[in-house]
């Protein structure tokens, strides 16, 4: 064989192998990519609003909702664990006694749980919501706080959007992050009960608006997307940038939820898709506070 085919050979092999230890190492993304591994083009375009959808959901009857309160929860804990020195003062962490009584609360005041998508489609005009209208968020997707909600939600018939890491939930063992595994029963179990969006697949960090790029903000929301189908996100800390929300609009998110003291407030159809308000639950707010919060 000549020296030029023996090279030939030698370097099909070679990408072979580097081939097959991506694939074996890593989830599949499905996406067009330079040679360092980033995005250089959108996973998916953004997916329009179907005439179904919007038949789905019905053009609604009556005064539409000028805002909707987007209420924020973090950690969802047994009382006993929120009474302990670790989480009494902590204002992301509540307990489920208390969640119980906002949520029994709603109940009987007739609010309406929603989904994003009926949100998002509220949001842009195609249909029309009750002022009693309410989307329960929960971030980070804490195993405690997701099954401690659950049968509170079921008991009052109503429901809820988990923000979840995807990396964490992908590698998780169950003790702190919920399992990939158990967000699939959850939904084949409660259908209906909790959606799961994405809150970033591995950029959950405090500084990530400041120190991703356009290509790595694509890059990680092609994991989520790809291994989780995601189409809802909250900003990781809930921090943003003109780079953050130009790439997750190009990665097919259709709306994102901002975070923080300069974020509280309700959502409007004023707002930026990729800017919509929220409003915090904190750990000890009063359950008169929530009213007041809700209405």
């Amino acid at each position: 064989m000549s020296s030029k085919k023996t090279r030939t050979v030698l370097s099909l092999l070679l990408v072979s192998v580097l081939l097959l230890t991506t694939l074996t190492v890593s989830p599949a993304v499905t996406c067009a990519a330079d040679n360092d591994g980033q995005l250089d083009t959108p996973v998916v375009a953004p997916r329009a609003i179907t005439k179904e959808e919007i038949y789905r959901y019905g053009k609604g009857k009556g005064r539409n909702a000028s805002r909707i309160p987007v209420l924020t929860y973090h950690r969802i804990l047994a009382d006993g664990v929120k009474a302990s020195p670790e989480y009494a003062n902590d204002r992301y962490a509540i307990a489920v006694s208390e969640f119980t009584k906002q949520m029994q609360w709603l109940r009987k005041k007739k609010y309406r749980a929603i989904t994003c998508d009926q949100l998002y489609l509220w949001r842009m005009g195609k249909i029309k919501l009750p002022k009693r209208s309410v989307l329960i968020t929960i971030d980070d997707g804490h195993g405690d706080s997701i099954e401690n909600a659950l049968p509170v939600l079921s008991s009052y018939g109503l429901r809820a959007t988990a923000f979840i890491i995807g990396k964490a939930s992908y590698e998780s063992d169950g003790s702190y992050f919920i399992r990939a595994s158990r967000i699939r029963e959850i939904q084949e179990t409660y259908p209906g009960l909790m959606e799961f969006q994405s809150h970033t697949y591995d950029l959950h960090i405090s500084n990530a608006a400041q120190t991703q790029t356009y290509q790595s903000i694509m890059t990680d929301a092609a994991y989520q997307r790809n291994m989780y189908g995601f189409e809802y996100l909250a900003y990781p800390c809930g921090g943003h940038s003109p780079e953050m929300i130009r790439a997750y609009k190009d990665s097919g998110i259709r709306m994102a939820f901002v975070f923080g003291k300069r974020a509280n407030g309700y959502a409007t159809r004023r707002q930026n898709v990729y800017k919509m308000k929220r409003l915090e639950v904190s750990g000890n707010m009063k359950l008169k506070k929530f009213k007041r919060l809700c209405r």
